[in-house]
């Protein structure tokens, strides 16, 4: 039995032994000199195979390998001892790089062998077919192999480290694995553990326990499968009833794929488990817990990865969350990074350290690199100007951002910098180039890396053209006519025209118009609500991302409104279906069930997607939505200020993946908006928060669409209260660093004719405090707000709506609707208060029916929730739970039920 193995997987060093302190032998020839396996192997006369380096190395000793042919795979044949294992690593080349290592069927092969540690390595799968095999095999009864901090990409015919064979006191930790079809298998191979990896892209099983691998540690992973495939034993975990002994599961994220469909057979194909746990598939850590006894501190939840490189991005859950004294836990990351404690969050790690992050990838608290871009210029020269505003900060202020022009390098410590070329005569300097931007905060942490491509050097810019001229048709209205811009032309290419893919009108009075992908032909009317004179701009771009603006004023004189004595009227046909309130601001509609005993009903969906769209469908008939708001589903930030705007618009908050537009969406929003084109589609983000092509996407249905998106999250819940919501009489304010209070403060903002604006913790920027000070009443939501507003407005009067947590926060929230309308509600929505999406969509839910939307721990209804609701029992009818079981458990409903002294319906 091995050492891990009759210690009971105590924690392990990164090498799983001393390090290496023998000779190193080089293999590959990136290093600026020529391999030859008849070379010493040295770092300047290195060997090509790593055969003749495994034949020169001995215990101790390390092979550093730079490069390897696809076809050589590294057959481990011998062994290190205890304490001086062999070493094979993968090492950056002469600049610094990490080299690409592509495998046709293996990388790395050991059968039979113990004391060896393979890490450092950035394998890629070398075939078309992306059918590679296992990328990393240890089989036949080794014994102490360390894999570590090895990036592994393709192979989805495989998975990308598998044990077998008896393989026992094995480490795999700190791997980030992405486009396998399965993570990390283990198979018949006891005693084992798999700790702090990323897996990613995997279409089947995340991480595997197969046959007779009993005494596993599973920890700290995170597992996110995109696709789910459609046989097998689709799960982020899988477990074997011949595996479950003495098995250690715990500390792990988990975030399964949602049901798809096949786009060769168009078959339908559910959604993935977070578990299959013999045989038993789990899609919640509450059900399979009771179930197996694992679990312990295990999400399942969006683990909020940067999708450049799926590290943690600022707010998630991995971050300072795992077990440090879990079997295989390393005290760095996969990059080599130190451990850090986020000062943003309060660690909720286990074990010695309690800062570490779960899976591969250690926070380092740089910035969160985004930026857009324009070109402009002329025959001679061109200047890229870059802007990257949207850019998040991490632990300290970003201090400069760093762009790489295709090898040109300019640093700027202004967010908004540009750099100008001369114009290239040879078409090859001028295609398919790539600009990359980094941020570096002020404690010198060096961020993400943000890139995109361009073409540049021998494009000029295109030529606007705009006239603006009044509309005697429509009161207030005017004609812009952009039809006669021109594109720009490219004289070196054989003078080819480049076309306008982008007009971009902004109307001056916080509205615009936007059209992409297709040629404006034809004038475009507009209608101001007030008189005054107003800057048009006209800005377009062509396809190769050169823009022009141009500006006309045009002044407008319209109309007062006709006064006529007022007349009852039936509600209109748009009124939502569903639970309201009598003071509700649609009117009136009939709760679903009986005052004094409450029917308490559910509405889910398989994933957050599904929910949301099972929330609009319920609320609204065909055609009854005047406005829809779209925001991203996997992250929170532009969205929290957005459910008062869905009440604005009479509509519903839907949920898109911030690449592209689903087919399921996209058929709502068509369905609740009807045939009426003039209704407006309001898209919350800017393009690095949801795409342009989601954009395209809204576009082309034909609606109205405005992207309302700021620099940050703060900056875009000011341009909802000031774009999209206009004059309002209040002010909410609430922290924008966590969803909870703002999303509980939405329903409340919109009974008052009031926006939602963020605190950055209990600090309000500049430009939020001037809009906070201009209101006469402020309400501040949760304790963060309230001491925002004080610091902000001292001597303002403000009404503090803050809790000993967020659940009660949310319940005095309630409490305050009920008392500014006079009596308790006719209903109530309830939403989990640890995942933002349902809270998001089922808070516009709730303030379109006028009733107030309460928090709740997935597991156990928070008592002073739980007072609230006996407290209005006698009042309540219905109270609708937002979300599927996995996000409110069906204890929590029968808690409810019990509270109100009604029913599940």
């Amino acid at each position: 039995m091995s050492t891990l193995a009759a210690a009971g997987l105590a924690p392990l060093s990164p090498a799983h032994a001393a390090p290496a302190t023998g000779s190193t032998f080089y293999v590959g020839g990136t290093t600026g000199a020529s391999c030859s396996d008849s070379n010493p192997g040295s770092a300047t006369a290195p060997f090509c195979s790593f055969s003749k380096a495994l034949d020169a190395a001995g215990p101790g000793d390390t092979i550093a390998v730079y490069s390897l042919p696809s076809t050589q795979e590294m057959d481990v044949t011998k062994s290190g001892t205890p304490g001086a294992p062999i070493t094979i690593e993968g090492v950056p080349d002469k600049f610094g790089r990490i080299p690409s290592v592509f495998f046709n069927t293996h990388l790395a092969v050991v059968d039979g062998q113990h004391d060896i540690v393979i890490e450092g390595f950035e394998a890629h799968d070398n075939l078309s077919s992306r059918t590679a095999g296992t990328a990393i095999v240890v089989s036949g009864g080794s014994s102490d192999v360390t894999l570590t901090r090895n990036h592994i990409e393709g192979g989805g015919g495989a998975a990308g480290i598998t044990l077998s064979g008896g393989a026992t006191g094995d480490v795999v930790a700190g791997n980030h694995i992405e486009g396998s079809l399965d993570g990390v298998t283990v198979t018949d191979s006891p005693g084992n553990a798999v700790t702090g990896n990323t897996l990613t892209s995997d279409s089947n099983v995340g991480i595997g326990l197969y046959g007779t691998s009993t005494g596993t540690t599973v920890a700290n992973n995170i597992s996110e499968t995109t696709q789910t495939a459609a046989t097998g034993r689709p799960a982020e975990i899988s477990v074997d009833t011949a595996a479950e002994s003495g098995a250690a599961i715990h500390h792990n994220i988990l975030f399964p794929a949602p049901s798809s469909t096949d786009p060769d057979t168009g078959r339908p194909i559910p959604a993935g488990a977070a578990y299959s746990w013999g045989g038993v598939a789990y899609t919640d850590v509450a059900s399979f817990a009771a179930n197996s006894g694992q679990g312990a501190h295990d999400l399942v939840a969006d683990p909020r990865l940067n999708p450049a490189n799926d590290e943690p991005l600022p707010g998630s859950p991995a971050i300072d969350s795992a077990d440090s004294s879990a079997a295989g836990a390393l005290p760095t990351d996969y990059r080599g990074n130190p451990r850090r404690d986020d000062p943003q969050v309060t660690d909720s790690g286990t074990g010695p350290a309690t800062d570490y992050d779960r899976g591969a990838a250690e926070y380092q608290g740089g910035p969160v690199t985004a930026f857009s871009f324009s070109i402009t210029g002329d025959a001679t020269s061109e200047t890229i100007s870059i802007d990257a505003r949207a850019t998040v900060a991490g632990f300290t202020p970003v201090a400069s951002y760093t762009a790489n022009f295709n090898g040109t390098q300019v640093t700027s410590s202004d967010p908004v910098f540009s750099h100008t070329f001369a114009v290239s005569s040879d078409p090859a300097q001028t295609k398919d180039q790539t600009l990359d931007v980094t941020a570096t905060g002020a404690d010198g942490q060096v961020g993400s890396k943000a890139e995109q491509d361009y073409e540049l050097g021998t494009v000029i810019q295109p030529t606007p053209a705009l006239t603006v001229a009044a509309d005697p048709s429509t009161p207030g209205g005017v004609i812009a006519d952009p039809t006669a811009s021109t594109p720009a032309i490219d004289p070196v290419n054989g003078g080819s025209g480049s076309f306008i893919n982008e007009y971009f009108i902004d109307w001056g009075d916080g509205s615009d118009q936007w059209v992409e992908n297709a040629p404006v032909t034809s004038p475009v009317p507009h209608a101001y609500a007030k008189s005054g004179t107003y800057p048009v701009k006209l800005t377009v771009e062509t396809g190769t991302l050169q823009s022009a603006s141009v500006a006309h004023d045009i002044t407008v004189t319209v109309p007062p409104p006709v006064t006529t004595p007022p007349v009852t009227t039936p509600p209109p046909t748009g009124t939502p279906t569903g639970p309201a309130g009598p003071a509700g601001p649609i009117g009136p509609t009939a709760p679903s069930g009986t005052a004094g005993h409450a029917t308490v009903t559910r509405l889910g969906g398989g994933t957050r997607y599904g929910t949301a769209l099972d929330v609009s469908a319920a609320q609204w008939k065909d055609g009854a939505a005047g406005g829809v708001v779209i925001a991203r589903g996997d992250a929170a930030p532009d969205a929290l200020a957005g459910v008062p705007l869905a009440a604005h618009v009479h509509g519903p908050l839907l949920l898109t993946d911030p690449k592209a537009l689903d087919g399921a969406t996209t058929a709502e929003i068509k369905r609740v908006l009807g045939a009426d084109r003039s209704k407006n589609v309001y898209l919350l983000g800017g393009t690095t928060a949801v795409s342009p092509l989601v954009q395209s996407q809204l576009t082309a249905l034909g609606y109205q669409v405005h992207r309302i998106g700021g620099t940050d999250r703060f900056d875009t819940a000011l341009r909802v209260a000031r774009d999209g919501l206009g004059s309002t009489a209040n002010v909410v304010v609430a922290t924008g660093t966590d969803f909870a209070d703002a999303l509980a403060a939405g329903p409340l903002a919109a009974s008052q004719n009031a926006a939602v604006v963020l605190s950055d913790g209990p600090v309000l920027d500049p430009a939020t405090a001037a809009f906070v000070n201009a209101h006469s009443h402020v309400t501040a939501v949760g304790g963060a707000a309230v001491k925002a507003v004080a610091k902000a407005a001292p001597g303002k009067a403000a009404t503090d709506l803050s809790g000993g947590d967020r659940y009660a926060t949310a319940a005095k929230v309630a409490e305050a609707m009920s008392t500014s309308a006079g009596h308790a509600p006719a209903a109530a929505g309830l939403a989990s208060g640890t995942v933002f999406p349902d809270a998001l969509t089922g808070g516009a839910y709730a303030a379109n029916a006028g009733i107030p939307l309460l928090l709740t721990d997935p597991k156990r209804l928070p008592p002073n929730v739980a007072a609230l609701f006996a407290t209005w029992k006698q009042q309540l009818a219905a109270i609708e739970i937002f979300g599927g079981p996995a996000a409110v458990s069906p204890a929590v409903q029968s808690a409810v039920a019990t509270a109100v002294g009604g029913h599940i319906g």
